[in-house]
């Protein structure tokens, strides 16, 4: 992250949210927004931790403390580490009913996790819903026709951010375990052939 400060704050930063960038570094820096330029360079890979701007608003308060002088800024790994935003835990109970064929007929699915949007964007969160919790378990790629989940939103007091895929791994690691556990039981036969795979008959269509 590069950033030179004068009557104007000029920013070389890999960020997924350029506005916000603006936003913070104009506020660190007492400057207006408008008097912010930030040049977004080729991210390589941000896997969502650069949506954060953390990094921004401190290059941008180091920048204001000597104005005239370009500032680089790199984290070293500790840095990086300890300052991080990390994906969520999440505790899942899932359970599933199969007719006399083997078919799934229905999952229940109950979950407990820590909210992302909740702190990066709690207008987002409505009625203690937060609709990126949910993904990869209300639009199930299976066609289950009955099908119940639960969210409790409990804060664990880290700090969380939106990583790659957001809320699919631990939705998705769930429910395919639990899909696995049904397979493998000895007492139950799972007929493979109900698990229709909806989505992508959807692109079939």
């Amino acid at each position: 992250r590069r950033v030179l400060f004068r009557s104007a704050c000029e920013i070389w930063v890999s960020t997924q949210f350029p506005p916000v960038a603006q936003a913070v570094a104009a506020q660190r820096s007492g400057l207006a927004p408008e008097a912010v330029t930030v040049n977004v360079a080729f991210i390589g890979g941000g896997f969502g931790r650069r949506i954060e701007v953390d990094f921004i608003g401190q290059a941008a308060a180091i920048a204001k403390a000597v104005p005239g002088t370009p500032v680089k800024l790199i984290w070293s790994r500790e840095d990086d580490t300890t300052h991080d935003f990390y994906r969520p835990a999440s505790l899942h109970r899932v359970r599933g009913g199969l007719g006399k064929d083997g078919e799934l007929l229905a999952l229940e699915h109950q979950m407990v996790s820590q909210s992302v949007t909740a702190r990066a964007f709690p207008a987002f969160v409505q009625n203690g819903l937060d609709p990126f919790m949910t993904e990869g378990a209300v639009n199930l790629t299976y066609a289950v026709p009955n099908l119940h989940s639960t969210v409790v939103i409990q804060d664990c007091g880290l700090r969380v951010g939106y990583w790659r895929s957001v809320s699919h791994p631990l939705n998705a690691f769930a429910f395919e375990s639990f899909i696995d556990e049904l397979a493998d039981r000895k007492s139950t036969r799972l007929n493979s052939s109900h698990l229709v795979i909806s989505y992508a008959v959807f692109c079939l269509k």
